[in-house]
């Protein structure tokens, strides 16, 4: 694995991608280029793809709808920079600022999940969070963890989830392959997988390993239908940023005669 480690190391100096929060979603712009072309995130094209009834019955089932998606966007970034932190220094700690936002055992029974995950498939670590980004290709994004999995003896991208499956995950998978294997062709990705990890286990930890299968031709396709839906009419796709004001006000005031 010494060859891929130069590579990423290579990778990495010639690759600084930013990440921006547009009112179109998420974009990568890479700062190492003199005039670089914003790219939009994988997920931000992939969410041209409704969830399907399941996913608005659920949502819509809660008291607030719009906190409570965000609640469990939060609870997910919150596991996966836990699980980052593990892959990387083999430890973690759930603080006290974690468990008085989110409720604890939606934390550790996740993160157990994982540990029961990790202890079946005994990964040799490739990359964690990676950043991707190659000039040909018209989206970036980030990856999860890439690693040979001893138990399958092959190559494996795994995506953590902490939610339900769903059909974006394919294309979002998917996506991310076709950018690592042009970087690094030597190493290409064997399989995909969305790793599910869910708090409703009872008395052992679980995981649902999910195999995504391969295609090459699903991320084009869904990157047409969501560049079509968001181009201007000149055919332009740019982030469309909020409108930024001054941090300082200033009135003028003239003094009275009187």
């Amino acid at each position: 694995m010494t060859k891929l480690k130069k590579l990423l190391t290579n990778y990495n100096k010639r690759v600084d991608l930013r990440r921006i929060q547009a009112n179109n979603g998420r974009w990568y712009i890479n700062k190492k280029l003199k005039n670089p072309t914003p790219k939009p995130s994988m997920t931000t094209i992939d969410s041209i793809i409704d969830k399907g009834i399941a996913y608005e019955n659920w949502l819509m089932n809660a008291k607030d709808p719009i906190k409570y998606r965000d609640y469990k966007a939060d609870l997910g970034t919150c596991v996966h920079n836990l699980i980052e932190i593990l892959i990387i220094s083999g430890e973690c700690v759930i603080t006290d600022d974690m468990k008085g936002k989110f409720g604890e055992n939606e934390i550790k029974k996740r993160i157990l999940g994982f540990m029961a995950w990790w202890e079946e498939h005994n990964p040799i670590p490739l990359a964690t969070e990676i950043r991707l980004y190659h000039k040909d290709i018209p989206w970036c994004g980030t990856v999860d963890f890439v690693c040979i999995s001893r138990k399958l003896k092959k190559v494996v991208m795994v995506d953590f989830k902490t939610g339900n499956e769903y059909k974006s995950h394919h294309v979002q998978l998917n996506g991310y392959k076709m950018i690592w294997d042009k970087l690094f062709k030597d190493f290409p990705i064997d399989l995909i997988y969305g790793l599910y990890l869910k708090d409703t286990w009872i008395k052992k930890p679980t995981f649902s390993f999910k195999k995504i299968p391969i295609s090459k031709e699903l991320p084009n396709y869904v990157y047409r239908l969501w560049k079509w839906a968001n181009q201007d009419s000149k055919g332009n796709l740019i982030p469309k940023l909020p409108k930024e004001f001054p941090d300082e006000y200033k009135i003028n005031q003239e003094e009275s005669n009187e």
